[in-house]
């Protein structure tokens, strides 16, 4: 595994969401965001198991990232 991990790509997406407002001061917001990238890192991983030396290209890439979210806020 590589000491540090160096990720470099753009974002992209939607977020769609409902804001509403219980009091003056106090809301919550619930929604969903959609999100593409382009991020990617590769490197080579070695080493030695049960004697048997080995060496594998590895590459981490994040595509997709879907998620919900929820909030709650109040305005002082």
């Amino acid at each position: 595994m590589p000491s540090s991990v160096n990720i470099i790509g753009e974002f992209y997406g939607v977020q769609a969401g409902i804001n509403y407002a219980f009091y003056e001061n106090f809301s919550a917001e619930i929604g969903y965001r959609y999100l593409k990238s382009s991020m990617k890192d590769s490197y080579t991983a070695s080493g030695s198991t049960s004697g048997i030396d080995y060496t594998q290209d590895i590459t981490q890439e994040i595509t997709t990232i879907k998620n919900w979210f929820f909030g709650v806020s109040y305005k002082f």
